[in-house]
């Protein structure tokens, strides 16, 4: 069994991502396991991407292990992305 860090990082209109929320989870090998993280709700309309980063738990520079981006684009609930109408 191993543990690891699941974190979600995002990031607004090309500024530099920040950390949401991390989660510990424990897999033995050969298994799988599955991780819940709620994150913010988008709050700022504009281009948004979503990080998650898998890492080991143990020391304080272990390489990410793995990794998936989301791009989304947040828009107000009418509709209107730059808000020009």
């Amino acid at each position: 069994m191993s543990k690891y860090s699941v974190c979600l990082l995002e990031s607004y209109n090309g500024k530099d991502p920040h950390s949401v929320v991390c989660q510990s989870a424990t897999v033995g090998n050969g298994s799988t396991t599955t991780v819940t993280l709620n994150g913010t709700n988008a709050s700022e309309t504009g281009k948004r991407t979503l990080y998650f980063r898998l890492r080991p738990t143990f020391g304080s520079d272990v390489p990410i292990i793995d990794s998936r981006t989301i791009n989304q684009t947040v828009i107000t609930k009418g509709g209107d992305y730059d808000q020009d109408a």
